[in-house]
């Protein structure tokens, strides 16, 4: 699989931003879309559970932000 470049919005979710720094390596998907916005629950957050209580309302809430922000910007 190649990804090829794309140009339109694309928010990524990550649990904390300490995951920029992680092995996942988030920032290579600037590669191809290189507006990327990301968004972080709280530093607490548990990744594999991140969809899950305690942490859904916090990222629940980073997700309304980021589409509040889609509204916006229409």
């Amino acid at each position: 699989y190649v990804p090829t470049p794309y140009s339109g919005r694309v928010c990524i979710f990550l649990p904390n931003k300490a995951w920029m720094r992680s092995g996942a390596a988030p920032r290579r998907w600037l590669r191809v879309v290189p507006h990327a916005e990301f968004y972080f629950g709280p530093e607490d957050c548990n990744d594999t559970l991140m969809l899950e209580e305690p942490d859904a309302p916090a990222i629940a809430e980073v997700y309304r932000q980021a589409t509040g922000q889609a509204e916006r910007l229409r």
